[in-house]
């Protein structure tokens, strides 16, 4: 995917095991390390939260001086996208994806045609729709 976009590198790459602490001591490397740092992305909202606190201790403000995006759109997610820590998360639909399986297993046990992969889309959140999501 990021082949699609050229002018985009990847200086920094490490997981934070979905840990808001590990992550922040992630970002605090990163940050001590000097290397120019645009944007991060995670893949849960608790780690690019605690990216998003090491970055506010540096005297940084989130989504202005280093964007800042998450995974889960669960209300951590949701509340740090209102104090404008995050500037987007993506809503993983887990009773759709719970449902869609079940579906998808009844199938195959009634030997019913189906598809091999199921996809349940992925919806954006941003200061825009984050209400939108708190009870969804």
């Amino acid at each position: 995917m990021l082949k699609d976009y050229p002018n985009i590198h990847v200086v920094e790459e490490q997981t934070a095991d979905w840990q808001r602490s590990k992550a922040m001591d992630l970002m605090n490397n990163w940050i001590v390390s000097g290397k120019k740092i645009d944007a991060v992305a995670a893949n849960a909202d608790e780690m690019v939260i605690g990216a998003a606190m090491a970055i506010r201790q540096a005297g940084m403000e989130p989504g202005k001086d280093i964007l800042v995006g998450g995974s889960d759109g669960g209300a951590a997610g949701l509340e740090a996208i209102k104090r404008d820590e995050l500037a987007v998360t993506v809503y993983q639909d887990n009773k759709g994806q719970a449902t869609g399986s079940i579906d998808l297993a009844l199938q195959m046990v009634r030997k019913q045609p189906y598809e091999a992969e199921l996809t349940i889309p992925y919806q954006l959140i941003t200061k825009a729709n984050y209400q939108d999501f708190f009870n969804p």
